[in-house]
């Protein structure tokens, strides 16, 4: 036997919510609506993966916070020369705030020098030019000057110095 369901209950309404005025209610404030949240622009730093390889100690690298870049320097190879960052505490006055920060060296040949006959892995003729690549990166804004100097083998005396001014802006961001 089929049974039919239940009539419909409609459900009592609620009452209306009694309305509270501050003036009726002494020291009871209105509920305030909840805040609203407007989701954030999203915002994104300005930073170039390599911002600048410098030849030239006579122009400023002008880079960004965070920024990477490169100071080439030229070398012979096989004579026992070679480029060597100056220890800034070594220096009489304190040490500037970490502005730029070495991550490595590589010295690369120069192509010109190369013999294309040569099989890679081939050992390299003594006395080919080559570039040796610095690697910073920049921790904060300011400004510090890097100092090279080329050392003979076994010499402590440069024959020469190159001294590189690096300038850090503060890192952008572009919403």
């Amino acid at each position: 036997m089929l049974q039919s369901p239940p009539a419909a209950v409609a459900a009592p309404s609620p009452a209306p919510a009694p309305s509270v005025s501050p003036a009726a209610s002494p020291g009871i404030s209105p509920t305030p609506h909840p805040p609203v949240i407007i989701p954030d622009v999203p915002c994104f730093p300005v930073t170039a993966q390599l911002a600048a390889i410098s030849f030239n100690p006579s122009n400023p690298i002008v880079v960004t916070q965070l920024q990477p870049f490169i100071i080439a320097l030229p070398i012979v190879e096989g004579t026992g020369y070679y480029w060597n960052l100056r220890n800034p505490q070594s220096e009489v006055q304190p040490p500037p705030p970490k502005v730029a920060r070495w991550l490595g060296m590589q010295s690369i040949p120069n192509a010109g020098y190369a013999n294309p006959a040569d099989k890679p892995g081939t050992p390299r003729v003594v006395g080919g030019g080559a570039t040796d690549l610095f690697l910073f990166t920049t921790d904060n804004p300011g400004s510090t000057q890097l100092i090279f100097d080329l050392l003979p083998p076994g010499g402590l005396t440069p024959t020469a110095t190159k001294t590189f001014t690096v300038e850090v802006a503060p890192r952008q961001m572009v919403c």
